[in-house]
């Protein structure tokens, strides 16, 4: 060898070596990019065709998962960024039998090479492709590839490149689709676990609210009262009881049938919470009975003036189908002030009221006296 050739192998070996230099410096450039891409893997996928397209004489690069039957254009750069979300079937492509093989693939020429999807090959513009796989434990995931609208445009040095990247990119790759799972099992969970709770309150309601009025039902009523009763000390002076119904309300089911009578009832609790304060409890017994615990009241008086609103509200007519239909309200009203009587008692009581109030008429109200 003459001393001028020695000095150019020398010379083409300096070039040579620094040039794999660099490119080794840009893999592990590109390394320290993809760990900063916290976690979002469409993020990190699209960086890793970027990466590609820079690193080789790539005019396209894509990232392809496998998705059943077919692979899927992920991530997408260069001459092939129109076709994110392409799928294509892996049976007789190039990027299936990588997958199957786990090995890399190259084709200098698509046109001439038996194992590609030369239609597919024609859209995307690859007259020239490298694949390789993605492996996780022995298994491809999906594939990595450059393309090129030329033939013969890859080297050697660029299949190392893309095999090397693709080793490291398995790992993050996988490492990504486990956390995108884990992400969308705990936004499953907490979806789930938001049904559940959504339906718990639903049961929870149903169990303690009438189904028609959505006021409190006969449990809730009698949960309440007797809270009242075990308190020791209260700073209301008077706890009313009212004991309510509607006047000649079978007449309505029987002239205009069950369905406004429905209506009717719906109609009178909205009235009802109307004409009462937020701190009242409404509750429907049944049927057409409803009863009232009225507590925070200065005097009895207040509950009186509280009984004469129902019974002004109830005279308005109501519109029920299209038709008016009046009717009115007897009431009768008890008071508690702590002194040794049962909670069924108290309620006897204005059930009482009440009756008194229908044999006076109706659509008026009396209160309990007791004459002992």
């Amino acid at each position: 060898m003459t001393l001028n050739m020695k000095s150019q192998y020398q010379q083409d070996n300096f070039t040579r070596l620094t040039k794999n230099i660099e490119l080794l410096n840009q893999i592990i450039r590109t390394q320290a990019c993809l760990t900063q891409v916290d976690f979002n893997l469409q993020m990190f996928m699209q960086l890793v065709a970027e990466q590609m397209h820079i690193l080789t004489p790539a005019t396209g690069a894509v990232v392809e998962l496998v998705d059943g039957d077919d692979m899927v254009y992920r991530a997408v750069t260069g001459s092939v960024s129109a076709h994110l979300g392409l799928r294509l079937k892996r049976e007789n492509s190039i990027s299936g039998l990588c997958v199957k093989n786990n090995t890399v693939l190259k084709s200098d020429d698509t046109e001439i090479d038996q194992r590609v999807n030369r239609d597919a090959c024609r859209k995307v513009q690859a007259r020239s492709l490298v694949v390789a796989p993605l492996i996780h434990k022995n298994q491809a995931v999906g594939v990595l590839k450059i393309l090129s609208n030329n033939p013969d445009a890859f080297s050697d040095e660029d299949v190392m490149t893309l095999q090397l990247m693709a080793g490291f990119i398995a790992s993050g790759l996988m490492h990504q689709l486990l956390y995108e799972t884990n992400e969308n099992l705990l936004v499953e969970r907490t979806a789930a676990l938001h049904e559940l709770e959504i339906a718990q309150n639903r049961l929870y309601h149903l169990a303690h609210y009438d189904y028609l009025t959505d006021l409190a039902n006969r449990s809730t009523f009698y949960e309440k009262l007797n809270e009242v009763f075990s308190r020791s000390e209260r700073s209301e002076p008077y706890i009313a009881l009212m004991y309510l119904d509607i006047d000649h309300f079978k007449n309505v089911n029987d002239t205009l049938g069950h369905n406004v009578g429905d209506e009717l009832l719906k109609a009178f609790a909205k009235r009802l919470k109307q004409s009462t304060r937020d701190s009242d409890l409404i509750a429907r017994l049944g049927g057409d009975e409803f009863i009232l615990l009225l507590n925070k009241l200065k005097k009895s008086d207040d509950a009186i003036q509280i009984a004469q609103k129902i019974m002004k509200e109830m005279q308005e007519p109501f519109l029920l189908n299209n038709e008016k239909v009046k009717i009115s309200t007897s009431i009768g009203v008890t008071f508690y002030q702590g002194e040794l009587i049962s909670m069924s008692e108290l309620i006897k009581q204005a059930d009482e009221a009440l009756y008194l109030a229908k044999q006076a008429g109706r659509s008026t109200y009396r209160v309990y006296f007791n004459s002992e």
